[in-house]
């Protein structure tokens, strides 16, 4: 006990498995109908699994009278990924009867599922947009007629798929606040709050290839004679994103 109030706190053990199996299609391959971006073929036939276990505690902690600190931490180990540990920390503070200011900051991490990681290509479709060109040849990938070569593809198809490399994406949040309640019934509140993800999971557009084509090498796929002929759309950690907003109450 403190003198503003007893420390409480918390432990706790998380296990768990995740399993996913997708058996195939178990017909002749004359009898399967061809369904376009469809993972009914035996390519995406899997059963896999991963194991986590995760250890975690939480303290409040009364500072003064109409102060507290909460303190979180969390470590989670992955079979496939490793170990990631994540904190919080969050303030409460009450200064009179109407009036609270809060804040917190948590960091978060996400492992991708399994068809992100494990879906086998789609069959190629046919790229309907004309606004493709080849990037090696044609600036930005952007079709100009005046330029020789650069029309736009016609014939571009594009295939989709899971990427066994995939990592986890983590994030970064944090908030700060107030609450006012001048009269009884009656409160007003702002909150403002920002969210930065890394490494996001994600599938590219076609534009995101084109336009990325030096960090994405092998996505754009030629045949024997160069002509681009395929972009790879798989999944990938591709890009960080900011997020903030401000709520008003």
């Amino acid at each position: 006990k403190l003198p503003a109030g007893a420390v409480l706190a918390a432990v706790g053990l998380d296990a768990r498995q995740e399993k996913y199996s997708f058996k195939g299609d178990g017909r002749p391959a004359g009898q399967r109908p061809v369904i376009i971006a469809a993972p009914f073929d035996d390519g995406n036939a899997v059963t896999i699994k991963r194991d986590i276990t995760a250890l975690y505690t939480e303290v409040i902690v009364p500072v003064i009278k109409g102060m507290e600190i909460t303190g979180a931490l969390r470590h989670d180990r992955y079979s496939d990924f490793g170990s990631t540990t994540n904190p919080k920390v969050s303030f409460l503070y009450k200064p009179t009867a109407t009036f609270l200011v809060r804040s917190s900051y948590n960091e978060a991490f996400r492992a991708p599922n399994f068809n992100q990681l494990y879906n086998a290509p789609t069959t190629p479709t046919l790229y309907s947009g004309r606004d493709v060109a080849d990037p090696a040849v044609c600036p930005g990938g952007i079709p100009n007629t005046a330029l020789p070569g650069c029309a736009a593809l016609t014939t571009l198809t594009t295939t989709t798929s899971g990427n066994p490399g995939l990592q986890p994406e983590t994030a970064k949040q944090g908030s700060v606040g107030f609450v006012w309640e001048p009269i009884p019934a009656f409160s007003i509140g702002m909150d403002w709050w920002r969210i930065e993800r890394t490494a996001r999971i994600q599938q590219p557009s076609e534009r995101d290839v084109i336009d990325n084509a030096a960090a994405f090498p092998t996505r754009l796929q030629r045949n024997a004679a160069g002509t681009l002929v395929n972009l790879d759309l798989a999944w990938a950690n591709i890009g960080d994103a900011i997020t903030e907003g401000l709520e008003i109450n």
